[in-house]
C-alpha cells in the first residue's frame, strides 16, 4: 500500500478567517471602551418637601418672558406684574430700576424668571442681566413639570 497524498490545491487557507476574527476582536474592544466612557453615574437633586417651594413667596418677584408671537399684544418682551418692558437697552434698564425699587422695599427679594421652553436663551438673558443690575443676587428659573419636548427646540 502506498500512502495517498493530497493535492496542494485542497489545503484550506485560514488567513482570511484569522483576519476577520482579529478585526472583530478589535471592533468589540473599541466599542466596549466607548460605552464605558459615555456612562456617567450621578444623583439628581429632588425636592424633599413640596411645601418648601412656597417659602418666601412674599419676597418673590416674578418676571415673565413673553413669547415672541404675543409681544405686540402684551406691549413688550418682559412683564413684571402688570407692567411691560421692551427688549431694548432702555427697556432692560427700566426693568432693572423697577426691580431695584422692589429690592429696596424688601431687602430679601429674589426673582423667579418664567419662560416658555421654546424661547431661546438670548431672550432670557436680558431679564437675568436686569436682576443683576438691580443688585438682586438670587435668580431662579421656573421649570414646568411634564415630559421634555420631542425633537429639536427652535
Amino acid at each position: 500500500m502506498t500512502p495517498t497524498r493530497r493535492s496542494p490545491g485542497l489545503l484550506p487557507n485560514l488567513t482570511p478567517m484569522v483576519d476577520v476574527v482579529f478585526l472583530l476582536v478589535v471592533f468589540f474592544m473599541v466599542v466596549s471602551h466607548l460605552s464605558r466612557e459615555r456612562a456617567v453615574e450621578m444623583t439628581l437633586p429632588r425636592l424633599a418637601d413640596a411645601d418648601s417651594a412656597a417659602l418666601g413667596a412674599e419676597a418673590r418677584l416674578i418676571v415673565n418672558v413673553v413669547p415672541r408671537d404675543s409681544r405686540v399684544a402684551l406691549g413688550g418682551a418682559y412683564r413684571l406684574g402688570d407692567r411691560s418692558f421692551a427688549d431694548t437697552a432702555d427697556g432692560i434698564l427700566s426693568l432693572a430700576s423697577v426691580l431695584r425699587e422692589a429690592r429696596e422695599r424688601q431687602p430679601g427679594a429674589w426673582v423667579l424668571l418664567r419662560a416658555a421652553r421654546t424661547e431661546p436663551y438670548a431672550a432670557v438673558h436680558p431679564a437675568m442681566q436686569a436682576a443683576v443690575l438691580a443688585g438682586i443676587r438670587r435668580v431662579e428659573l421656573m421649570v414646568a413639570p411634564g415630559a421634555p419636548p420631542r425633537g429639536p427646540v427652535p
